[in-house]
Order: structure tokens, then C-alpha cells, then sequence
């Protein structure tokens, strides 16, 4: 209710003006968003693997410890109570079909903190602004999650799915130029950045802000006569799922399959002890869904964090004595862990503290030391 009526008591200030919330966008790839608009025997179940997918990618945020807050301190701290709100759209500003959700997380958040009056320590439960930088550092990541939960939601529809190198995705069946004619707000943007002489995603984020229209209400029958006209003129023809294609893959396929996902697990792992010092299964799930995508390989959410756990032990075996801190952050209670495994992390993160040692990992006498202090 507070969220929705742009109240929050603890909202970080921004300017003039508390931030109420942060906005998430989950957007189906064009295909997918074209199979929904258009076929109606389809379009429930597709909405509802979008939102699944949604779902899972929110669940994995909220059990992973990427949702913190600041302490009296000024340091990050594991948080939970957070609110989520999800707000599903099936069109761009252009009036094209494009399935895309809001998952609007409240600026508010509950954390534990301890204070010393003098004699006692005394475990506090407190409110306070939300704090998510990992959200925004990963969002790269936390999107080609989403894509991997709605990849194999679709594959059990019986679709085909084609990766792309950029860990993008498009439904079999559609050709590249076909799906630009349903991508006319993309295509206002290119240009727009071409004027600008701009490149990357920041500049596209402006682009799109510069070039944004406001929201009109628009006809829905008429609509749906001009996606099919412009359809039929781009050769677009709507593909019919196949509802045997899951079975259909040989065992051995499988097993060469399941070995090559653990070689890019462990890959992922040992690039993280190299270039941080240290691995946990957070950073390497996050590194590995974009890895798995870029590679067409689709995996859920479970698989993903699975391949983890056992390719950040096999690196462990390589670098000697390495210390995973973050294995217990993923699908663990937040507020069991949050004493250890979060603000150590956090710790970690702003000072560097025994990361270092030899390059094997986080030496364990210094961060006991650490604690300590």
C-alpha cells in the first residue's frame, strides 16, 4: 500500500524527491512477443512462461543476498522484507507487440544491526533504504537469466529456440529482417545514437529516454488487423509448437551436453579466483548464465546455481584452500546468514582484505581477523 501510494518513510532522497522504488524491465525477445500478439491458442501459455520466468529471476534476487541495505555505518548489509510489485505490458510506445514486465521493488527494506550501549550488544532489527548495486552491477547477468528461465519454459511448449552470440534469443522460424518490422521503437533508437554519433548501452538508455513517446490509448482490434497486415507482408509466418520436441534429444547428446555446461562452470570459477582473488557461487551463477547463453545452451535458474556449487569446488581443488563465501547465499534464508556470508562479502568488497593471498583465495587468519575488528 505504501508503495503504491508513493509513500515510503525510509526512501532514499534523490534530488528533491524520495525514491519510491527501482524499476526491473524483463522484455521477451521480438519472436516470442509476435507468437503472443498473434496466435491465440498460444498466447496464455506464453504470458504465462514470461511471468514464471520473471518470477524466478525475483526469487533468485531475494535468496541470494543481492537486496541489501546501509548500516549506521554507511556499509552494505544483508536486508529482507522487500517488496516486489510486478507490472506486465504487451506493447511498445510504437504500438508494436512487445511483452515486457515491471517488477518494481520498494525503497524500503528490514536489516539487523548490532549496538553496544556501553556494557551489552544488543541485535536490532531496523528499517531502511534499500541498497542494490549488485541488482544494477548484474542486471547484464540477471537478464540472461531470465532469457534461460523463458528459454526452457518455451522448449517444454515445444518450441524452438535459436541462441545468439550476445546471449540473445529468438524463437525458430523467424528471419532477422522480418522481426525489424515489428522493432520500430529499437530502430528509432539506432538512429537516434547514429545522429548522436553514440554508442553502448548507456547511450542507449539516453536514446531512448530522447526519443520516448508518451503512452496513447490504443484500439485493440485495430491493432491486431495491422500486426497481421504487416505480418503477411514481412513473410511472417507464426511456427506451431511441437509438443514432442523435449523428448526427442538421445541420451548421449545429453551426457556430452551435462560435461561441456561443467567445463564452463569450472572456467567460470577459476576466471573469478584469477582475476578477484576469490569465488562464490553468486558471482559465478551471474558469470555463467551470460557464458551458457552465448554458448545456446538454455538452462533454468536451479541448473544454473547447481553448476556453480560444483564448478566453484573443482576450482577449489586447483587453487588450494580456496574459501567459498557465497555458497550458502543462493537458496538460504537471508536473515540465518546474514551475521557471515553477506557482510563478509561486503567486507570484502570495500577494503580487500586478506583476498590476495597467493593467489589462492581468501586467507582465512586474516578475514577471521577482520571479523574481529
Amino acid at each position: 500500500k505504501e508503495l503504491a501510494a508513493g509513500r515510503l518513510e525510509h526512501a532514499e532522497k534523490t534530488g528533491k524527491n524520495p525514491r519510491i522504488a527501482d524499476d526491473l524491465t524483463f522484455s521477451a525477445p521480438k519472436s516470442v512477443s509476435l507468437v503472443a500478439a498473434l496466435d491465440d491458442n498460444m498466447r496464455e501459455a506464453i504470458v504465462q512462461a514470461h511471468r514464471e520466468a520473471v518470477g524466478k529471476v525475483v526469487e533468485f534476487i531475494a535468496h541470494s543476498g543481492m537486496i541489501q541495505a546501509r548500516d549506521s555505518r554507511g556499509e552494505p548489509t544483508a536486508a529482507w522484507g522487500a517488496v516486489a510489485v510486478r507490472f506486465d505490458h504487451f506493447l511498445s510506445r510504437n504500438g508494436d507487440p512487445q511483452l515486457h514486465s515491471h517488477v518494481l521493488i520498494a525503497n524500503s527494506v528490514f536489516y539487523i544491526e548490532k549496538e553496544f550501549d556501553g556494557r551489552t550488544v544488543q541485535v536490532v532489527e531496523k528499517e531502511g533504504a534499500a541498497y542494490l548495486r549488485d541488482i544494477y552491477t548484474n542486471k547484464t547477468a540477471l537478464g540472461a537469466l531470465y532469457r534461460h528461465e523463458l528459454a526452457s519454459r518455451l522448449e517444454r511448449l515445444g518450441y524452438e529456440v535459436e541462441w545468439k552470440q550476445d546471449g540473445t534469443f529468438e524463437l525458430k522460424g523467424f528471419a532477422a529482417e522480418a522481426l525489424k518490422e515489428f522493432s520500430t521503437r529499437r530502430q528509432e533508437i539506432e538512429k537516434h545514437m547514429a545522429e548522436k554519433g553514440v554508442e553502448g548501452g548507456k547511450a542507449a538508455e539516453v536514446a531512448a529516454l530522447d526519443t520516448r513517446k508518451p503512452k496513447e490509448n490504443l484500439d485493440p482490434a485495430k491493432l491486431r488487423a495491422e500486426w497481421e497486415e504487416r505480418a503477411q507482408k514481412a513473410g511472417i509466418e507464426i511456427p506451431r509448437p511441437d509438443p514432442e520436441k523435449p523428448m526427442k534429444i538421445r541420451e548421449e547428446d545429453r551426457e556430452v551436453d551435462s560435461r561441456d555446461r561443467l567445463v564452463l562452470a569450472e572456467r567460470e570459477a577459476e576466471k573469478q579466483v584469477r582475476t578477484a582473488g576469490f569465488s562464490s557461487t553468486l558471482r559465478v551463477s551471474l558469470g555463467l548464465a551470460k557464458e551458457l547463453a552465448s554458448a545456446g545452451k538454455t538452462s533454468t535458474i536451479s541448473e544454473i546455481v547447481g553448476l556453480a556449487e560444483k564448478g566453484t569446488r573443482e576450482a577449489g581443488k586447483h587453487f588450494g584452500g580456496l574459501y567459498d563465501l557465497g555458497e550458502d547465499r543462493i537458496g538460504s534464508d537471508v536473515r540465518r546468514w546474514f551475521t557471515f556470508r553477506n557482510n563478509i562479502m561486503a567486507e570484502f568488497r570495500h577494503r580487500e582484505i586478506g583476498l590476495r593471498e597467493n593467489q589462492k583465495g581468501i586467507d582465512p587468519e586474516k578475514a577471521h581477523q577482520s571479523l574481529q575488528a
